[in-house]
């Protein structure tokens, strides 16, 4: 089962910019393997209603991941910092 949260979540990043932990539920969990990455660019229809109001499209950079203790997630950072869990798999 898939549960879709899309909720904002604090990220901490390794040297290469890519998620190391992230807090969930109350909680920090480790990442133990990016296993996917990819970039998300939102298209031109969809700025207006979800832009941030600078013309330009969102561009978010997507992450698979394996988590401490089990669990595989999606993250999803913006630029500025900007982090949210989108995806948890059972």
């Amino acid at each position: 089962m898939t549960r879709i949260p899309d909720r904002p979540v604090a990220v901490r990043l390794d040297s290469a910019g890519r998620p190391a932990a992230f807090r969930w539920r109350g909680r920090w969990r480790g990442v133990t393997e990016v296993v996917d990455e990819w970039v998300y660019r939102q298209p031109w229809w969809e700025e207006s209603i979800f832009g941030d109001g600078s013309g330009r499209p969102l561009e978010r950079t997507f992450y698979r991941v394996l988590a401490d203790g089990g669990g595989m997630f999606e993250l999803a950072l913006a630029a500025g910092g900007r982090a949210w869990l989108y995806r948890e798999f059972d």
